[in-house]
C-alpha cells in the first residue's frame, strides 16, 4: 500500500510491516515504543554525481572541486540537518 505519508497508512490500516527511508522511520519508531526496525536495511539509496568519460578534463576537474567544496564547506551536512536528517550521513571529503 502506498500513501502520501506512509506511516499514516501503516497505522490507519493496522499493518504489520512498513518500508521506507531509514532516517524518518528511525525517528518514527523512537516516538512509538511498540515498533521496531528490522535489520538489515530493506534497501540502500546511494547518492552520486557523475559525468561521461568524454567530458573535457577541466569539466571533470571542476565537478570534483565542486563536490569536494560542498562537502568540505559543510554545505552537505547543513543541508542534511535542514531536511531533518543526521548531518553525520555526509560523505567524507573526497581525496
Amino acid at each position: 500500500m502506498r500513501g502520501e505519508e506512509g506511516v499514516d497508512v501503516f497505522h490507519a490500516e493496522d499493518l504489520d510491516v512498513a518500508a521506507g527511508i531509514r532516517q524518518p522511520l528511525t525517528a518514527h519508531v523512537a516516538r512509538h515504543p511498540g515498533l521496531r526496525l528490522l535489520e538489515p536495511a530493506f534497501m540502500t539509496i546511494r547518492q552520486a554525481v557523475g559525468t561521461t568519460r568524454e567530458r573535457r578534463p577541466e569539466t571533470i576537474r571542476r565537478l570534483g572541486e565542486l563536490v569536494t567544496g560542498l562537502v568540505a564547506s559543510g554545505f552537505v551536512a547543513t543541508s542534511l540537518a535542514r531536511s531533518h536528517q543526521d548531518p553525520a550521513l555526509a560523505a567524507p571529503v573526497p581525496v
